[in-house]
């Protein structure tokens, strides 16, 4: 099984919470921003951690304090070492012009935070690296 792990940028606890319920089947770490600049720090050691291996799925909400998700979702397209991560945009936003921009990113997905653990697993389950977090493993997850 090809090593990875996930990288959440979500500075809202509940979302969060669902993401590590999500994440409790999955043997690969996650590691969590809670903004923009914390999850830079994080792909650049500088947060006193360092993401080990690089992130191969990448779930950026949109409404982030300061930098907001699509100017972060910039900043990692130019980092060749996250050339073939997957990136998935989080939304509270019904706005069709959120979900057209990040299309027009070329993001792997566009997700609404509205919603379920069960409905967030078919929404990631189409793709074919999610079947890396098949085998029940102890989670890791590491918060910035």
């Amino acid at each position: 099984m090809e090593m990875t792990s996930f990288l959440l940028i979500e500075d809202d606890p509940e979302d969060i919470e669902l993401a590590k319920e999500v994440m409790e089947d999955c043997a690969h770490p996650l590691y969590i921003a809670k903004s923009g600049e914390q999850a830079l720090e994080l792909l650049e050691g500088k947060s006193g951690q360092m993401i080990d291996p690089m992130p191969g799925v990448v779930l950026i909400d949109i409404n982030l304090p300061k930098m907001n998700g699509f100017d972060l979702l910039r900043e990692i397209r130019q980092r060749p070492e996250m050339d073939n991560s997957l990136v998935f945009m989080l939304t509270g936003s019904e706005a069709d012009e959120d979900k057209q921009r990040a299309l027009d990113e070329n993001v792997s997905g566009y997700i609404r935070k509205t919603i379920t653990t069960d409905k967030l697993l078919n929404a990631l389950g189409w793709h074919r690296s999610w079947q890396l977090c098949s085998a029940k493993k102890t989670p890791r997850v590491y918060e910035a």
